[in-house]
């Protein structure tokens, strides 16, 4: 192996840990916005009792 060919391999390698890096800080991106109180809290305190969010809570639940 050259010092070419290593380099190349430390690049693809950084390339590689950026991406994923890039994809975990979306997912608790993602995820941190889910966890809001309407996820600590029944929806019926809420007054949500009907319409789409009382219906995506009771599937969440």
């Amino acid at each position: 192996m050259s010092v070419w060919d290593i380099f190349n391999k430390g690049l693809e390698i950084a390339a590689n840990v950026l991406q994923y890096q890039a994809g975990w800080d979306a997912a608790m991106a993602g995820k941190s916005l889910d966890k809001t109180r309407y996820d600590s809290e029944p929806s019926y305190k809420l007054g949500y009792d009907n319409g789409l969010f009382a219906r995506e809570q009771r599937n969440i639940e």
